[in-house]
């Protein structure tokens, strides 16, 4: 931040949660436990988090494939979501 000049700053939109610098290491770490932390999943959240973001689909098509809401499956994304950050927390 300091390399560029102070009146330039602030036109351009700070976002906090851009990735800063170089990301292999926390990469690496998630690529480590990932597997270890899905375990702490029910069946059900693993298949959908595996369908969601491993085969890139949407909640619309898991929740037609599964025969369920797509409440539901938006809930259940949300409640592993929250799990898996809970778990990897304190490794990334």
């Amino acid at each position: 931040m300091r390399d560029i000049p102070f009146d330039e700053r602030y036109l351009t939109p700070y976002d906090p949660f851009a990735p800063q610098g170089d990301n292999r290491l926390r990469l690496r770490r998630l690529r480590r436990y990932l597997p270890e932390a899905m375990e702490d999943l029910t069946e059900r959240q693993k298949e959908m988090v595996r369908m969601h973001f491993f085969e890139e689909k949407t909640v619309s098509d898991i929740a037609r494939e599964l025969s369920v809401n797509r409440s539901t499956v938006s809930r259940c994304l949300s409640r592993a979501e929250r799990r898996l950050l809970r778990t990897l927390r304190f490794t990334l």
